[in-house]
């Protein structure tokens, strides 16, 4: 804040002093009005009070570098709360916006559609339309793996109360998510296929090749990356994962096979639908879709069994969770909103998605999250691979 006061040679004669910001700026010109002698009468005095705002409601005019040192520590913390405390999340954000502003970020929440009054909800991303389906998805029979191409889109990812009232709090709120073509495997990776590219089926597993068709279950996190890599040598393709010091990374232009993110599991899995189940708002029909708690006598079966979705993807709910490339994170506060990976840091948990065999229809919704440890083996958990754009990566 300047505060620059403007003096006639005349001592009868004096200006109102002048506000100016954020930069000392020497004034010269006519005084005297309505004098008509303009050439004796020049400014002479400036004085610059201080930049620093004389009120805490100021705090918007603050050094860009003084705001994020005081946020830096209440920052960390709050960080840290954030990855279990929705509240703590919504503390941190309002935090940084003011800092945000001043480094000239523009940070963009994410509000759940039917928060919002009618006539401020959008209907665009970014002011550009995208169909939600603009080519039908194809089958693609690759190397390895039955495929199905999927086209790049947007849809509504998670769910609502309001709209459903089996819904979690871990998947609000309902946000629009933008994702780029993407290939995905129309069956869980089987037994039978992780015994040609790996040597470490579990114990619980047939000595023999009768369990071929059962889903590829009792698996870690860290296998199911392995098994993609191993698939992807196989095929001859870049594989897409490697390990640096303590953690896995994961190269998203390879052209190898990887484990889905959240969203493009989500995405597949409802098939440009936007009802609870991808079959309709009922459970009524599991039977026909899925295998759960009432139809799989309390084991895995045989993939491929129960009819496809729209999409022609077998066993996206029901039989056996399915491991997700993402950290998990209890909320969407924070949720990308195109081709989102998930947080970059966070507790050492990773996304279940899909429900399974020993659960009731509630937990096979299109909407419905779990988490395990990387570590986790349960018969409940298997996997499928996807591949980015094949058309990009073959053509």
């Amino acid at each position: 804040m300047i505060d620059v006061i403007i003096e006639n040679h005349n001592d009868n004669e004096r200006n109102a002093s002048r506000h100016f910001r954020n930069s000392a700026v020497i004034l010269e010109f006519p005084m005297g009005f309505p004098h008509t002698d303009m050439a004796s009468r020049r400014s002479t005095a400036i004085r610059q009070v201080s930049r620093w705002p004389r009120r805490p409601s100021d705090f918007d005019r603050w050094p860009g570098w003084l705001l994020l040192l005081l946020g830096l520590l209440p920052g960390l913390a709050l960080g840290w709360l954030a990855i279990q405390s929705t509240i703590a999340t919504g503390l941190l954000i309002l935090l940084l916006i003011p800092a945000a502003g001043r480094a000239g970020w523009r940070p963009r929440l994410v509000w759940d559609e039917h928060s919002l009054p009618v006539g401020l909800q959008p209907d665009s991303d970014g002011g550009q339309s995208l169909p939600e389906s603009p080519t039908p998805p194809y089958p693609i029979q690759d190397q390895m793996i039955e495929l199905m191409a999927l086209p790049a889109g947007r849809f509504w990812m998670g769910s609502d109360q309001r709209l459903d009232p089996d819904s979690y709090a871990d998947e609000r709120p309902r946000h629009r998510v933008r994702l780029s073509a993407f290939a995905i495997a129309r069956r869980p990776v089987t037994r039978g296929l992780y015994r040609q590219v790996m040597s470490d089926a579990p114990s619980s597993w047939s000595t023999d090749d009768s369990d071929d068709d059962l889903p590829a279950n009792a698996l870690d996190w860290e296998q199911a990356l392995l098994c993609c890599n191993a698939l992807s040598v196989q095929a001859g393709l870049q594989p897409c994962y490697r390990r640096r010091l303590w953690r896995w990374v994961c190269n998203w232009r390879a052209s190898g096979y990887r484990l889905p993110t959240e969203a493009e599991w989500e995405y597949a899995c409802r098939a440009g639908t936007e009802s609870r189940w991808f079959w309709g708002d009922y459970a009524s029909k599991a039977d026909t879709f899925a295998w759960f708690n009432a139809n799989s006598d309390g084991k895995p079966h045989p993939v491929g069994e129960k009819a496809p979705n729209p999409w022609g993807l077998f066993d996206m709910s029901g039989n056996v969770w399915e491991w997700c490339w993402d950290r998990w994170q209890g909320h969407y506060l924070l949720a990308g909103r195109r081709n989102p990976h998930g947080p970059l840091l966070g507790v050492g948990r990773r996304v279940l998605r899909g429900g399974s065999f020993v659960l009731q229809p509630r937990y096979l919704r299109s909407a419905a999250r779990l988490w395990d440890l990387p570590e986790g083996r349960l018969a409940l958990i298997g996997f499928r691979c996807v591949r980015g754009s094949v058309r990009q990566h073959d053509h």
